[in-house]
């Protein structure tokens, strides 16, 4: 077992406190552990403050108080002067109360009953000489000339108490530095620090509504954000506030799975001003086609029916057209695409549009936004994901994104060897997911970067609207594509990285699957993310 540090990057009040901590880091060697600032609050002394505690196998626990500045004794009182003057100080009396502390805590806190435990002194600023205190004999004292001896003389003074015995437990070291170091929310409640994290973004999301309320003045406006920073939940609250002036509002998106979450939220306005018509881009095209003429094959053949379907659109009568159109995804429509949609507002030139995407997440095309004065509005803060996860993507992106989300757990990367399947190596990480770590299937979304899963595969009713059904419902894992998946999310996602479509941006694909994961994310068989995310 390497040495245990905790913190693993610690802060210190003074720079005595600091020198005592980074030798004794560096002499005390593997299977011991170092643990700086501890601090709890005792029954009976009230709040305990340690400097530095070492505990040392074969040996035992040692309690290090260290005072900086300029130490002195007078025979009767010992003083600590520095740049702010000079003050009394009892550096024993403090040490003895938190030894006897720290003993009543880990006695309570850990299964192997009383430990044993020494104290020492630390003067690393000052020479001491050979002061004579009763009660402190001076091998107790660490001075200037000695500090660099703090590991030895630990031991030395753990040995040479021979009334009391190291424990004999083997990972005794282990178990005393887990019941001493801190640990997150994550750690000891994973389920409330995971709702705690919700609760978060949700409400960083409703506070950016702030947004709409200064370009409400603009009837025509384009926002622009990196993935997590609320776009879908502005453009549906955009819908409700021109729903509610009375207009007849068209929300349209790109992706399947995306429509079904607005088409639900929009059923909850049952008695409510709500979108007229929410849907992907496919439907409304077939919609104003069939106007004219069966168009049965048009989610695989739009291309061929693009022209006609813009002359119908602009042919449509009063009562069919739109006053306003609100367009998430945008930066996967194309150029004729928004002739349609201008087509169907009832005012040509003035008719609300409000368009929200993210460039970096247009894996097919090239933006194409439509012609006009549109106002612009650019979105620079992640909300949604975790601190580890948006800035695991940065490198993916054209643009800085500023992590706003919670902290949660680190990004992990599953390397699969040349002869491992990355199916298979991503189904048993789920397994382990749900197993060890306990994640319900619910939470859990295994997405592919190319090729489906055999489960996605084999589904009866693949991106139809059961398919997503079964995603709102959150009884199982869901099966998709990163692609596929785009403006959607679960807390734990598993990126199973099996190649990517040869018209596809490799980054965005990426940058689109990692970022469906609020709070965990696992990177299934792609070296490349790991080396561009050391």
């Amino acid at each position: 077992m390497p040495l245990l540090v905790w913190p693993e990057e610690p802060h210190f009040a003074s720079n005595s406190e600091k020198v005592l901590f980074e030798v004794l880091k560096a002499s005390l060697g593997p299977n011991n552990a170092l643990v700086a600032n501890t601090r709890f609050t005792d029954p009976q002394r009230g709040d305990v403050e340690i400097d530095i505690i070492a505990m040392i196998d074969g040996y035992g626990c040692l309690v290090f108080e260290s005072k900086g500045g300029h130490i002195d004794y007078d025979g009767q009182q010992w003083t600590q002067s520095g740049r702010f003057g000079r003050k009394p100080i009892d550096p024993h009396g403090q040490v003895i109360k938190n030894l006897y502390a720290f003993r009543d805590f880990i006695r309570g806190n850990w299964k192997y009953g009383n430990l044993k435990m020494e104290w020492l002194l630390a003067f690393p600023d000052s020479v001491i000489g050979n002061v004579n205190q009763s009660g402190i004999p001076r091998d107790r004292i660490l001075d200037a000339n000695e500090i660099d001896q703090a590991a030895i003389r630990a031991r030395f003074i753990l040995s040479s108490v021979q009334n009391r015995h190291a424990p004999k437990q083997r990972d005794w070291v282990y178990q005393a530095f887990e019941a001493v170091r801190g640990h997150s929310m994550l750690e000891s409640d994973p389920e409330a620090a995971l709702e705690n994290n919700f609760r978060f973004t949700k409400r960083m999301t409703h506070e950016s509504r702030y947004i709409l309320n200064l370009i409400q003045d603009n009837n025509r406006y384009i926002v622009s954000g990196p993935a997590g920073s609320g776009k879908t939940w502005l453009a549906y609250e955009q819908a409700k506030i021109w729903a509610n002036q009375g207009l007849k509002v068209g929300l349209v998106v790109y992706n399947k799975g995306l429509s079904t979450y607005l088409i639900r939220k929009n059923q909850e306005r049952p008695d409510l001003p709500k979108a007229a018509w929410v849907g992907v881009f496919n439907d409304l095209a077939k919609e104003i086609g069939e106007h004219k003429q069966p168009m049965p094959d048009i989610e695989k053949n739009l291309d061929n029916y693009e022209k006609p379907i813009l002359d119908i659109a602009k042919q449509l009568p009063e009562e069919e057209k739109y006053d306003a159109w609100i367009i998430d995804e945008a930066q996967d429509f194309k150029s004729i695409w928004w002739k349609i949609i201008q087509a169907t507002l009832k005012d040509q030139t003035n008719g609300k549009i409000a368009i929200f995407g993210d460039p970096d997440q247009s894996v097919y095309i090239e933006p194409q936004y439509p012609e006009g004065n549109f106002a612009k509005i650019q979105l620079w803060e992640n909300v949604r994901n975790s601190q580890q996860i948006a800035q695991s993507v940065q490198p993916l992106v054209s643009k800085k994104i500023i992590a706003r989300g919670p902290r949660s757990y680190e990004v992990e990367y599953v390397e699969v060897a040349p002869d491992e399947d990355v199916i298979e190596k991503a189904n048993e990480v789920v397994d382990r997911l749900i197993e060890e770590e306990l994640w319900n299937p619910g939470e859990i979304a295994l997405l592919t970067t190319n090729k489906r899963h055999p489960a996605h595969e084999s589904h009866p009713h693949r991106n139809q609207d059961k398919y997503w059904e079964e995603m709102w419902a959150s009884e199982d894992i869901f099966y998709g594509t990163a692609v596929g998946f785009k403006g959607l999310e679960r807390s734990v996602v598993v990126l199973a990285v099996n190649g990517f479509n040869t018209n596809v941006d490799k980054d965005d694909v990426l940058y689109v699957g990692m970022t469906r994961a609020r709070d965990r994310l696992v990177v299934v068989g792609f070296h490349v993310a790991k080396e561009k995310n050391p």
